[in-house]
């Protein structure tokens, strides 16, 4: 488990459950204008809910039972070099990024998931 924390620290895992949190709620409010009035609840309730404290030792769990304890030795390497802490950094960018390309595409396409589902229930 010392090698699980030293990843966890080594990848800044504190810091980016909280940013994840935060790109979370940032994505709802942008699919779901109609949310945005209640944009404080709905922070103060992930932040209670999604931080190291109530999540973290469920995280380090997963990392222990998916990998070895090389595997998460070398990864901790990986993390603690330059590219790897950039890495680490900009992960919460790259994640957000790659939500609204999602998001844009199922958007772009909602008419016509909205048009199977109707066709299937008209069926029944």
């Amino acid at each position: 488990m010392q090698a699980v924390n030293e990843l966890m620290d080594a990848m800044n895992m504190e810091k980016q459950i909280t940013e994840s949190a935060d790109r979370m709620l940032k994505l709802q409010a942008q699919s779901m204008p109609q949310m945005a009035q209640h944009q404080e609840i709905m922070s103060e309730f992930f932040h209670k809910y999604i931080n190291w404290e109530s999540i973290g030792e469920d995280i380090k769990k997963v990392y222990k039972e998916t990998f070895s304890e090389k595997e998460i030795r070398e990864l901790t390497t990986f993390y603690k070099s330059d590219i790897g802490q950039k890495y680490a950094r900009l992960t919460p960018t790259i994640t957000e990024k790659t939500a609204k390309i999602t998001q844009g595409v199922i958007m772009d396409h909602q008419m016509e998931l909205q048009q199977k589902i109707m066709q299937k229930m008209q069926g029944n």
